[in-house]
């Protein structure tokens, strides 16, 4: 299925998300640095 939609690098739930909601796929990387930030914003 990520083969389909050119997901590659992204895990399911993201691919999961793209097929139900047409939500934009993210890379886990991306998804890090975001939690990341959000997370340091937070907590400091």
């Amino acid at each position: 299925m990520k083969d389909l939609i050119d997901a590659r690098g992204r895990d399911i739930y993201d691919v999961l998300a793209y097929v139900a909601f047409c939500i934009e796929t993210q890379t886990r990387w991306d998804r890090v640095k975001h939690a990341n930030t959000e997370i340091n914003a937070i907590y400091r």
